[in-house]
């Protein structure tokens, strides 16, 4: 297997930040800064899916101050499967071009604007919807049989509590936006 070759060219996100997922019958992959999934069924053959998020217009090369890169700019974040409803979950990074009011290393470590793809099992887009990164964390996530658990224990929720981990209940349907 292979990953695109322009990738790399274009100064994008390194390979160490790909993101995998598998169903028991395929193995899923997503790059940062590539608007398709990657998918095998028998780990020699590559196929590919179009799954652009409806919040990035065009990605920027890497550059400068990696805290204000990954701050600033949108990306595809981790890939999870919801083996109790068959279907995918992609993590979107939107732009965020006024890091600076918040905080660099604050934008890095909470972005503040998110949103959660769901993809069935032939990674057809079934929607997106959009998620306050103000009051939740892109990267504290599980899923679970009543839906995605999300985590509020963000520094910019004015509920979270420093010795204690929260967690929202987001049902499918709660997430489900065809818009």
């Amino acid at each position: 297997m292979s990953f695109p070759k322009d990738y790399f060219k274009k100064g994008y996100f390194p390979i160490s930040s790909i993101s995998s997922a598998g169903d028991g019958s395929q193995l899923a992959f997503s790059l940062p800064c590539d608007h398709h999934i990657y998918f095998t069924k028998d780990g020699n053959n590559l196929d590919r899916k179009i799954a652009k998020s409806k919040y990035i217009d065009e990605f920027v090369p890497k550059g400068g101050n990696p805290y204000e890169y990954f701050a600033e700019n949108p990306f595809y974040g981790s890939l999870y499967f919801d083996p109790y409803r068959n279907l995918f979950f992609r993590i979107v990074k939107h732009p965020y071009k006024k890091a600076a009011e918040l905080g660099i290393n604050h934008c890095y470590d909470y972005p503040p604007a998110f949103s959660i793809q769901i993809l069935d099992n032939e990674f057809n887009l079934l929607g997106e919807q959009k998620i306050n990164g103000l009051k939740y964390s892109m990267y504290v996530l599980f899923i679970h049989p009543d839906g995605i658990y999300i985590s509020s224990s963000n520094p910019k929720n004015d509920n979270t509590k420093e010795d204690k981990l929260d967690f929202q209940l987001f049902e499918i349907h709660d997430v489900f936006d065809k818009s």
